[in-house]
């Protein structure tokens, strides 16, 4: 498995279904709910509702849903911003 890239991405192993990802927010007691914008053709998406945190899956042809990609919203944390305004 390729390291995280910088920022807090990283590439994981593929193969982790719709119903795996439900079964371990339900484990969670994480209340959810399907998240129909902004999806393409074969995409679906769920959002963990605590959280916000976005959960989309390529619906593959003839099979289930497996996770494509994961994101979390912007917390409106804008540190970074005001240190690059700063002189040194």
């Amino acid at each position: 498995m390729p390291a995280p890239a910088a920022g807090g991405t990283g590439t994981f192993p593929a193969g982790i279904t719709y119903a795996e990802v439900v079964s371990a927010l339900d484990r969670a007691n994480c209340p959810w709910a399907p998240y129909p914008p902004p999806t393409f053709g074969t995409q679906c998406s769920l959002v963990a509702l605590p959280s916000r945190a976005n959960f989309t899956f390529e619906v593959l042809e003839g099979g289930e849903p497996v996770l494509n990609v994961m994101g979390l919203p912007p917390d409106g944390h804008d540190c970074c911003t005001r240190t690059a305004d700063r002189a040194p």
